[in-house]
């Protein structure tokens, strides 16, 4: 897709958005909509026409509502969610988002390959952070309670949790991969830092 097509993209998707501000406003706040359909319908086919997107409405608060955009912990796709993000016209009642952004709750809710439902706390994960030449950073986690379950579910779990501790575009940016430990080595001990001290390492 070229930069004509793509920004023509944008301007016909915030075209449509804010036309239709008020019916996605009673969506998202009222449960079986009767517009619910063809509200996820257009947004997918607007969005999902620049790349494969991910998206989410949200009702934090009365009379408040976000749209986040996810490039799907693609780079290059990243570039596109803040290009749309950037031609918003902005609203009180709303905000906008080019990346799932970090709430530090420390905790993840998943299914396993049982389809059993997990909650994942990481109070007490600790990690090893290896800076590669190009200034990104290889991420070994000691995490012990991950260990019992298969090998997807652990992969899922951390990949929601980095997105909770540290928002989607810096674990883009920052983050080149990630091993999950299975033991520690003596000499990996002293190495070993919080969970809730990578954020800071990474942006100093």
């Amino acid at each position: 897709m070229n930069k004509n097509e793509l920004a023509q993209r944008i301007e016909d998707f915030w075209e449509w958005f804010d036309e239709n501000r008020e019916v996605i406003q009673q969506v998202v706040s009222e449960s079986q909509h009767p517009e619910t359909n063809y509200i996820v319908e257009q947004l997918d086919q607007h969005l999902l026409g620049m790349g494969k997107l991910k998206w989410q409405l949200e009702n934090p608060h009365e009379s408040k509502f976000n749209l986040v955009l996810s490039p799907n912990n693609d780079r290059k796709l990243l570039e596109i969610t803040r290009a749309i993000i950037q031609k918003a016209n902005r609203h009180q009642d709303w905000e906008y988002h080019h990346a799932i952004p970090l709430k530090e709750t420390f905790e993840v809710i998943l299914y396993d390959n049982e389809m059993e439902i997990r909650t994942i706390i990481a109070h007490h994960w600790n990690v090893i952070p290896l800076i590669e030449a190009d200034g990104r950073c290889e991420l070994l986690i000691e995490a012990p309670e991950l260990l019992d379950l298969d090998e997807d579910t652990q992969l899922i779990a951390v990949d929601l949790m980095l997105t909770d501790v540290l928002g989607e575009e810096l674990k883009i940016k920052h983050l080149s991969g990630f091993q999950i430990l299975e033991f520690v080595e003596d000499d990996q001990v002293e190495e070993l830092l919080p969970l809730q001290q990578l954020r800071q390492i990474l942006t100093r």
